[in-house]
């Protein structure tokens, strides 16, 4: 049996935590590595097949926060879970509001998301897949960068995913000249993932 591809996926976490609040009626908090196992189920159930095609490497958590004194409260669970090599956590370091922009938040992920894209290309990275769990239109130019700026193997594989009844927010995305394939995540799958940050003692 081959080995299965290794899967990264960036999390836009303020963006998949409003909309699963929004859809659960709590505060929308999630485990993120329960999130990205259920990423790569959905990748290998749409192929088809039984087998374990994907495996989660690392979850990259990126999120504002209100107020210093919650600021570690959810990457220290995460990482008392599943280990700093698992799951990395960018947090907006400044105090004062002004500061703590979602502009901020989706530089710095598209930022990391390019330089994953670079260290594919020059085979110094085998996370073969990346996945962007995302609808904010502010992270659409750093996916036609990766689609359009690589043309030679080996090629650096992006693709999106959101909650079931977000899929309307990529329709004005321009996303470049190759196919982008896109992963629906059920309301089951949002509970389960809301559940799994239930155990986590924050």
């Amino acid at each position: 049996m081959e080995m299965p591809d290794r899967v990264i996926v960036f999390v836009d976490y303020e963006d998949a935590r409003s909309f699963a609040a929004h859809q659960s009626g709590g505060d929308g908090h999630f485990d993120p590595w329960a999130l990205g196992e259920a990423i790569c189920d959905e990748l290998a159930r749409e192929t088809g097949s039984t087998e374990p095609l994907y495996e989660l490497s690392q979850a990259c958590v990126y999120r504002g926060v209100p107020n210093r004194q919650r600021r570690d409260r959810l990457a220290q669970a995460w990482r008392s879970k599943y280990g700093d090599e698992r799951v990395y956590v960018w947090e907006n370091d400044y105090d004062d509001p002004q500061y703590r922009t979602a502009k901020e938040l989706h530089t710095t992920l598209s930022v990391e998301l390019l330089n994953w894209a670079h260290l594919v290309a020059a085979e110094r990275s085998d996370l073969a897949v990346a996945v962007l769990f995302s609808t904010d239109r502010d992270c659409a130019p750093v996916i036609r960068a990766i689609t359009d700026g690589f043309d030679s193997a080996p090629m650096p594989r992006i693709d999106l995913a959101a909650w079931a009844g977000q899929a309307q927010q990529w329709q004005d995305w321009r996303l470049g000249s190759r196919d982008i394939k896109k992963h629906l995540l059920t309301w089951n799958i949002l509970q389960q993932v809301l559940e799994s940050e239930a155990s986590c003692d924050v």
